[in-house]
C-alpha cells in the first residue's frame, strides 16, 4: 500500500509540474506585455496549485477580442456608405466649430464615420430627463 501512495505522490507531482510547464508555455506563446506575463508567471510560481486556477479562470479572457470581432463585423456591410456621407452636404468641414472639427476628425480616424450638420447634442444630466428625451 505504501508504494501505490508513493507512486501516487510522485505522480501528482509529476503531473503538477507538467501543467506548469505547460501553462508557462501558453503564457510566453499569448506575446502579451513583459509585465503581464512576468505577473501571471510570479503567480503561477510564488501560490503552487492556486496560481495555476488563477491563470484558467482569469488569464484568458477574450471578451475585448470577441466584442471587436463581432463589431467589424456588424460595422463591415454598412462601411462604404458610411465612407459615402463624407461626400454629402450635411458633411461640410468649413463650417464645423474647432471642437466639432476635432470630434469630427476623431470619428472619421477611428470608425471612419464623419461628423453631419443639423445635429444637436444635449447634455442630460438625471435619468428622468434621459428617458423623456428616448420617448420623444
Amino acid at each position: 500500500m505504501d508504494k501505490v501512495y508513493h507512486f501516487l505522490t510522485l505522480a501528482g507531482i509529476g503531473l503538477y509540474w507538467v501543467l506548469v510547464a505547460g501553462v508557462t508555455l501558453r503564457v510566453v506563446l499569448k506575446r502579451r506585455a513583459v509585465s503581464v506575463s512576468l505577473a501571471w508567471l510570479m503567480v503561477i510560481y510564488i501560490i503552487p496549485v492556486v496560481g495555476v486556477l488563477c491563470y484558467f479562470l482569469f488569464g484568458e479572457l477574450n471578451l475585448g477580442r470577441k466584442r471587436a470581432d463581432r463589431a467589424r463585423e456588424m460595422f463591415h456591410p454598412f462601411g462604404d456608405w458610411f465612407y459615402q456621407l463624407n461626400d454629402c452636404n450635411a458633411h461640410i468641414t468649413d463650417g464645423l466649430g474647432t471642437h466639432i472639427s476635432k470630434i469630427d476628425h476623431l470619428c472619421n480616424n477611428r470608425m471612419g464615420i464623419p461628423a453631419l450638420c443639423g445635429n444637436q447634442l444635449q447634455l442630460q444630466t438625471t435619468p428622468q430627463e434621459n428617458l423623456a428625451f428616448s420617448h420623444q
